[in-house]
């Protein structure tokens, strides 16, 4: 968990990683289910709110799981690539 000055939330945030479901186990719940637990954790460990990334263009949608859950857009921002030869 970290704090971050000034943040208008609620402090210290819990900051949820990588949440994934390999393509022949999706639309089980997994990714709820994992997301949910970690809330939980979190919660129990002191954190105050929580805070995740996803990809917006997901096609998989996974920001409807995050939605499910409470999970609000705070901000977007855009990621910048190149390949290097």
């Amino acid at each position: 968990m970290d704090a971050y000055d000034p943040d208008p939330r609620p402090q210290p945030v819990g900051i949820i990683e990588v949440v994934g479901t390999v393509p022949e186990h999706r639309r089980r719940g997994l990714a709820y289910a994992m997301t949910a637990e970690a809330m939980r954790r979190l919660r129990q460990h002191g954190a105050a709110s929580a805070s995740l990334y996803v990809d917006g263009l997901n096609p998989t949608r996974a920001y409807d799981v995050y939605s499910r859950l409470g999970f609000a857009v705070a901000y977007q921002y855009e990621v910048f690539e190149i390949q290097l030869r």
